[in-house]
């Protein structure tokens, strides 16, 4: 997930410099956009349906119940954050710099609150 995050802030901030250049965008930073989104959307779906699952399985364990629900609230909030860049938003900026400023600033969220989710989980119990 974070290597994705790294990968998609880079290729997303060559075309927003090319953009606001006016500069062609270079091809390789569109093409690695496209597969990152593609990648973190496949990485999402899947962690959601296994996410929520496991928070299922796990409702009757009082253990860390807290800790659980911030992440899955955390998770579920990028989800959303992330859908909406990709599906509303991706089209949008294409012609409109705001939309192009609040795809890039929806996406950065959705990627702090999936980070901040994760670290609760993998620090949570160290």
């Amino acid at each position: 997930m974070l290597p994705l995050f790294a990968v998609q802030s880079v290729a997303g901030n060559q075309l927003l410099q090319a953009d606001k250049s006016g500069a062609e965008r270079p091809g390789w930073a569109k093409d690695v956009h496209s597969v990152g989104a593609a990648g973190l959307g496949a990485l999402f779906t899947l962690n959601t349906v296994t996410g929520l699952w496991n928070l299922w399985e796990s409702r009757s364990n009082e253990v860390g119940r807290t800790k659980r629900l911030l992440h899955s609230a955390l998770l579920l909030g990028s989800d959303a954050g992330f859908a909406y860049t990709g599906i509303k938003l991706a089209g949008d900026a294409r012609h409109d710099s705001d939309a192009r400023n609040e795809h890039k600033n929806v996406a950065y969220y959705s990627m702090g609150a999936a980070a901040i989710g994760y670290g609760i989980m993998y620090f949570g119990d160290h």
